[in-house]
């Protein structure tokens, strides 16, 4: 959280410059001399709001050899609208990550058929099935993080449906996936995997870091799974979620491979 680096006098004169960030673009000339910063392949910016989010997409759009971008903003608005103005997006963005409220994804993400790794933030998406059928459907996405905050979805169920997510390898996800306005969290009911979802999939990480228990069965499908090796789950304490742990250990005791459970 951080407020992010503010670029020195002249860095439009950097043309060979290849990797950029944590910039804040919330004022002066920053967009200006990021516009001029064509062989960019790799951008981290913060500060996005309504008076420069015009900008930011047009700036977004001249950077054709982008391949990894992250985007942050914390003010009230967070990123809400201040993406959709993107006609072009860069065709070789291969890495996407958002941190800010959105509510629902930008249309010219879904053009975005490169990716390679998604990491979702506090955006607060509304259409969770919608989401998770897009997200499913990227045919080389490989790395998945669902992080605190990404849904604002009452009861919220998470399904990999069959043929499903076909290149995944790595899935990290929190239980809390919703933010009330009072600052309290709303965990996920369920994470199922449908037979012959993410067939490819080797690492799932499961962080809790909150109170009280967590009921057997949060998990389901972890069976089904033919490539898994490990199944990390990463707690501040384990009390009452003691049956939790061993429905998971059960589960993975019946997958073929014998995937390793490791808490932290």
């Amino acid at each position: 959280f951080s407020g992010g680096i503010s670029l020195p006098r002249g860095a439009r004169n950097l043309k060979a410059l290849r990797r950029l960030g944590e910039v804040d673009i919330s004022g002066g000339n920053t967009l200006k001399e990021i516009k001029s910063l064509t062989r960019l392949t790799k951008l981290k910016v913060r500060g996005i709001n309504k008076k420069n989010c015009n900008e930011f997409c047009s700036t977004l759009e001249v950077l054709h050899g982008l391949e990894s971008l992250a985007v942050s903003a914390f003010n009230r608005g967070g990123l809400l609208s201040c993406l959709d103005d993107v006609s072009s997006p860069p065709n070789n963005l291969r890495s996407l990550g958002l941190c800010g409220n959105l509510v629902k994804l930008p249309a010219w993400i879904m053009g975005l058929r490169n990716l390679v790794k998604v990491s979702l933030e506090s955006t607060r998406l509304l259409d969770s099935d919608g989401t998770m059928q897009f997200l499913g459907n990227l045919p080389y996405l490989a790395i998945l993080e669902l992080w605190i905050g990404t849904f604002d979805v009452e009861g919220l169920h998470l399904d990999f449906l069959p043929q499903a997510f076909p290149s995944l390898v790595a899935l990290k996800l929190t239980r809390a996936q919703r933010c009330t306005d009072d600052g309290g969290e709303i965990n996920v009911k369920s994470v199922q995997f449908k037979e012959g979802a993410a067939p490819k999939l080797e690492m799932l990480c499961f962080v809790d870091f909150g109170d009280g228990t967590i009921n057997a069965g949060l998990f389901s499908g972890l069976a089904s799974l033919p490539s898994l090796k490990k199944f990390e789950l990463s707690n501040s304490s384990f009390e009452g979620k003691e049956a939790f742990v061993e429905d998971v250990r059960g589960q993975l005791a019946q997958n073929p491979n014998r995937p390793a459970l490791i808490k932290w």
